[in-house]
């Protein structure tokens, strides 16, 4: 079980809801019939719930964290994992609190103040609870069967636009992508294998890395990576081409047909066996039910093995 899950967190939560709302349900049950004496059965045992209740949610918010920042995810599910957590601060501190004058009235009658506020929390509890559940049922977070890496927008940009290209002698080439599809029919004549021809430019090796994940060409991918590359995204990173091809990778193929990217500006420098391509870009689209609209950017690092550039670095991040 521990190599299914991926953290503590699913278990913790449903500990801290079900206690939290038995709790509630127990105090504002005991409010309806008048029974509300400090030494009322029903009284005595919503308060011991509700203070177990609070040691779960502490440990599920704990939990909570370390899953937010280990378990791999797309920028769509970004976005609704930071919105599950605010709810979750939320619904702590609302619960907290309560607890804390449910504590200091322990050896008082229940007022009608204690118990509004546990409906007021439940409910920003049970906000958060479903959105914990989109997090796996609409996005797939933690689920062994999908790909569960990610980053902040996988603006892997080589569309519309003009780019520059910087040598070594300083001289600016203009390069037209036009939505990369230039070069996706150049890549597309060699059979989509990236052949020495589009490997010799190091502008050209980030459009078929583009190409190849648009495309969901996973053989095209390999050849392009170098073995120990580092890609670095979100704050997470990905230490080797097995690791991405294992998880991330597939993320980015799921993701990037359904935008359109425009390239804003990159640069390409090239000095002896090292080449880097940096490219800023803007990705506009709908994945997920999401409306994206960024500007990222886009570092990638080469190096020259004497036949081909392959990628040992890459950065994707928000611009």
């Amino acid at each position: 079980m521990i190599e299914i899950i991926p953290n503590w967190h699913p278990i913790m939560v449903h500990f801290a809801v079900a206690l939290l709302l038995t709790a509630t349900a127990l105090l504002t049950w005991s409010l309806a019939r008048g029974r509300t004496s400090a030494d009322q059965t029903t009284v005595v045992s919503g308060r011991l719930v509700l203070w177990i209740g609070l040691a779960a949610i502490l440990l599920t918010v704990a939990a909570g964290l370390q899953a937010y920042y280990s378990v791999g995810h797309d920028a769509p599910s970004h976005a609704a994992m930071t919105d599950h957590r605010n709810w979750g601060f939320g619904a702590l501190a609302a619960f907290l609190v309560a607890g804390a004058l449910s504590w200091t009235q322990r050896k008082a009658s229940l007022s009608v103040r204690d118990v509004v506020l546990l409906l007021a929390s439940s409910g920003v509890l049970l906000v958060t609870a479903y959105k914990g559940g989109e997090l796996v049922y609409r996005y797939g977070l933690g689920v062994q069967s999908l790909p569960a890496v990610t980053g902040d927008g996988h603006d892997h940009d080589h569309g519309d636009g003009a780019v520059e290209q910087e040598h070594d002698d300083g001289a600016a080439e203009e390069h037209d992508h036009g939505d990369v599809k230039e070069n996706k029919e150049a890549v597309e004549k060699q059979g989509h294998d990236h052949p020495d021809a589009v490997r010799s430019d190091p502008g050209l090796v980030a459009d078929a890395l583009y190409t190849a994940l648009r495309e969901g060409n996973e053989a095209a991918v390999e050849k392009i990576l170098a073995e120990d590359v580092l890609i670095l995204e979100g704050g997470h990173a990905q230490t080797s081409r097995a690791d991405y091809m294992g998880g991330h990778m597939k993320s980015d193929m799921a993701f990037l047909p359904n935008v359109n990217s425009t390239t804003l500006d990159r640069k390409v420098n090239q000095a002896g066996g090292l080449a880097w391509v940096i490219t800023h870009s803007r990705t506009q689209g709908a994945y997920r039910d999401k409306e994206i609209d960024e500007l990222a950017r886009e570092m990638l690092v080469m190096k020259h093995d004497g036949h081909e550039w392959r990628v040992t670095l890459i950065h994707w991040g928000e611009k």
